[in-house]
């Protein structure tokens, strides 16, 4: 097991208001709004989690739906859960934009994460954690931030979501075998720097 995988999961839910206990009916799939309101919580807790940021959270849970309100018609089977993988899938691929946005703009320095990032992340964990705990969850974070955007959603959707690889290859457009990988990828990076930390 790797270390602090298991805080992962206890990551502070996203600063929306419950909306889990929304419309669970057919119309859930056909009506943007019934989307937003049984699935906004979800969706914005995939979002805090892959990004590990508030700030962009709620642009992120914004795109989303935007294209959920553009694809709507594409969605055929009205399932809960087809309806969740579908959602997990389109914020999974604009929350892997961003990242790979924020990485380059760091490689050209446009914005301010060049100085002590020591405190990045720390209101990420839910509060009730132990101070060990946070501090475990944010250095795997900014460990994060130096792998690919991939490999990072990867390792967060299955240790952090708890989803399955096949889950994950469908939500990082890749195959089950590819997503296992880069699974495994990160356990070994952070055990290393665990390791030798």
């Amino acid at each position: 097991m790797v270390p602090g995988k298991a805080a992962l999961r206890l990551v502070r839910s996203p600063p929306v208001a419950d909306l889990e206990a929304g419309l669970r009916s057919e119309r859930t799939a056909s009506d943007p709004e019934a989307l937003f309101v049984s699935h906004g919580r979800y969706v914005a807790a995939i979002a805090t989690r892959l990004l590990g940021r508030d700030d962009e959270v709620a642009d992120l849970v914004q795109d989303v739906f935007i294209i959920v309100v553009r694809g709507i018609g594409k969605l055929r089977r009205t399932e809960p859960e087809a309806v969740k993988a579908w959602l997990a899938t389109v914020t999974t691929r604009l929350a892997m934009r961003r990242l790979r946005w924020r990485r380059v703009r760091g490689w050209f320095r446009l914005h301010a994460d060049d100085g002590d990032r020591t405190h990045e992340y720390q209101d990420l964990p839910d509060p009730s954690l132990s101070g060990e705990e946070r501090a475990a969850v944010a250095a795997i974070y900014r460990l994060l931030d130096g792998l690919p955007a991939a490999h990072r959603s990867a390792w967060l959707l299955h240790h952090g979501e708890g989803m399955a690889a096949d889950q994950v290859a469908l939500a990082c457009a890749c195959s089950p075998a590819t997503a296992k990988r880069w699974i495994a990828a990160v356990n070994e990076t952070i055990r290393r720097a665990i390791t030798h930390g």
